[in-house]
């Protein structure tokens, strides 16, 4: 006997939005989420001005959160060591490291460079 079940069709893959976000694959540390898109500029001014900063957009449970994320490093340790690098002001907020590329794939990332 032949099977003549036809196959289910493939959901169409996610659409991703990412704007003028970083061109590599690597990491970068998230120094403090924000329920609001204001606020940024008094954690912008006790970073380091060496490195890029992003401020990204994301959803959580159907609520806008923004995170602001700094700097640019190849690998998990190199971020980790430009955490405890950064200035006790913003150590005090415990920030961490994040993959850049799961942000970029992440549901609705919208990565807007700040600097």
């Amino acid at each position: 006997m032949m099977n003549t079940a036809k196959p289910e069709p493939k959901p169409a893959p996610k659409k991703q939005t990412v704007k003028s976000a970083t061109q590599g694959a690597g990491y970068t540390i998230q120094v403090v989420a924000l329920s609001h898109d204001r606020g940024f500029s008094d954690y912008a001014k006790r970073l380091p001005s060496d490195q890029p900063l992003w401020s990204n957009k994301k959803m959580v449970d159907g609520l806008p959160w923004y995170t602001l994320l700094y700097g640019e490093y190849p690998s998990r340790d190199a971020a980790k060591r430009a955490i405890k690098a950064l200035p006790q002001t913003i150590q005090q907020y415990g920030p961490f490291v994040r993959d850049i590329g799961k942000i970029k794939r992440s549901s609705t990332p919208e990565m807007i460079r700040v600097n």
